[in-house]
């Protein structure tokens, strides 16, 4: 497992539902280990779900917030959803654009690990961040 990401994650979400007062869950599987990415692409990877973190608790009005990290095969996929007030992902250019929300930061970060970012959320449907990323070539188990 990503312990020391795990301990950080642990602790943003206990400061959230404190905070917000939005109650929240933790998944992490244990297939993840240290050494499935690297140091660097860890860091990255927290920081995209801290920022995806913060924008729930600031701006989603949810009362739950879900967070995952997985294995899936040569990929580790963490997933950030919670069940806010969501918004038109087709003003999602816009607001990157105005520099909003922290989006294209988060998109840039996956991108320069060689990862996809994806962002789905509807008016009314909360907000779901999927970041995908490779896990590297000595950490695949093969």
């Amino acid at each position: 497992m990503l312990l020391s990401g795990f301990t950080r994650l642990q602790e943003l979400l206990r400061g959230i539902e404190s905070r917000y007062g939005i109650c929240t869950a933790l998944t992490i599987s244990e297939e993840l280990s240290d050494g499935i990415i690297g140091h660097a692409a860890k860091l990255q990877l927290l920081r995209i779900v801290q920022e995806a973190c913060a924008n729930t608790a600031k701006h989603a009005d949810a009362s739950r917030l879900w967070v995952s990290m997985e294995r899936l095969g040569s990929i580790v996929e963490a997933v950030v959803r919670d069940d806010g007030k969501g918004f038109n992902v087709v003003n999602e250019v816009a607001i990157a654009e105005a520099g909003g929300l922290g989006l294209s930061t988060m998109r840039e970060r996956a991108e320069r690990l060689g990862g996809d970012f994806t962002l789905r959320s509807a008016p009314g449907k909360g907000t779901e961040i999927r970041v995908c990323i490779p896990v590297k070539p000595d950490g695949d188990g093969s």
